[in-house]
């Protein structure tokens, strides 16, 4: 069972997260912005989005191996949602 205080501070991460969101949506020239997304060159993207995958499981790794060493046996993909 999830106690009280767990969920508080989710609500209130949830919160400053999509405030922050949205004043940067608020914010942005969303003219430009897609304008400038037709430019992307579709192999730059996908390497973007790959190394951020990248970077994501490695933290994962990090992670389980840090839990393993102090007794806290995990799934692989626990840790990667953690890195998230």
């Amino acid at each position: 069972m999830v106690s009280i205080a767990t969920r508080k501070r989710f609500w209130v991460a949830a919160i400053f997260g999509m405030s922050v969101l949205f004043y940067t949506v608020k914010q942005a020239d969303l003219h430009k912005f897609t304008q400038h997304l037709g430019q992307i060159n579709p192999y730059w993207a996908v390497a973007v989005v790959a190394s951020a995958f990248l970077s994501y499981a490695c933290v994962a790794g990090v992670l389980d191996k840090l839990l393993r060493g102090i007794g806290l046996s995990i799934s692989f993909g626990s840790c990667f949602k953690i890195s998230l």
